[in-house]
C-alpha cells in the first residue's frame, strides 16, 4: 500500500510540474515576432527597451525551439548544427553556444548604439514645455539609461549561460535517466 501513495504522489507532482512548467512557459514564451524594431529613430527610452527586449527573447526562444529539434534525433552530436563552426561563419540553423552568443551580441551592440543615439538627443517636446523642463526630463531620462548597459549585458550573460547549461546537460539527462530508472526497479 505504501509504494502505490508513493506512485500516486509522484504522478500528481509529475502532472503538477508539467502543468506548471507550460504553462508558464506559454505565458512567458510568446512565440510573435517583436512588434517593432528597436533600432527605429524617434523611439523614446522606454519604447526601445521594450522592443529590445522582445526581440531578444523571440531570438533565444528560436534557438531553443531548433536546439530541441536537433536533440531529438539520435545523432545530433555528428550534426554540423550542434557543432561550433570553426573558422567559419556562424549558419542561421547553427545552435552552439558559440553561435547563439554571436547573434546575440548583435543585437545587444545594436541596443547599445540605439541607448547610445537615444541619450544624445532631447526628449520630446510637449506643448507647455520651456528649456527647463526639457533638460529635466532628458537627464531623468539619461540617468534610467546609464544602468541600462549593464543590466541588458547581465541578463544576456545569464541567459546564454541558461542556454549552453541546457544545450549540455539535456542530452546527459536524456540519456541516463531511462536507464538509471529501469536499473533501479529492478
Amino acid at each position: 500500500m505504501k509504494i502505490h501513495k508513493h506512485i500516486i504522489v509522484s504522478l500528481i507532482s509529475a502532472i503538477f510540474t508539467v502543468i506548471a512548467v507550460y504553462g508558464g512557459y506559454t505565458i512567458y514564451a510568446a512565440g510573435d515576432e517583436p512588434d517593432g524594431n528597436f533600432r527605429a529613430p524617434g523611439l523614446d527610452f522606454d519604447e526601445a527597451l521594450d522592443l529590445y527586449h522582445e526581440e531578444m527573447n523571440y531570438y533565444f526562444n528560436n534557438k531553443i525551439e531548433q536546439l530541441n529539434t536537433l536533440l531529438m534525433e539520435e545523432d545530433f552530436f555528428e550534426k554540423e548544427e550542434f557543432k561550433t563552426p570553426g573558422d567559419k561563419v556562424c549558419a542561421d540553423e547553427n545552435v552552439s553556444t558559440y553561435c547563439v552568443s554571436n547573434g546575440a551580441l548583435d543585437i545587444y551592440l545594436d541596443y547599445v548604439f540605439t541607448l547610445d543615439r537615444i541619450s544624445t538627443e532631447l526628449s520630446k517636446l510637449r506643448e507647455d514645455d520651456d528649456v527647463e523642463d526639457i533638460f529635466e526630463r532628458t537627464l531623468e531620462r539619461n540617468q534610467k539609461i546609464a544602468p541600462e548597459y549593464d543590466i541588458a549585458k547581465q541578463a544576456m550573460e545569464a541567459t546564454l549561460a541558461a542556454y549552453n547549461e541546457y544545450r549540455l546537460a539535456f542530452p546527459a539527462h536524456k540519456k541516463y535517466r531511462i536507464k538509471g530508472f529501469a536499473k533501479r526497479n529492478r
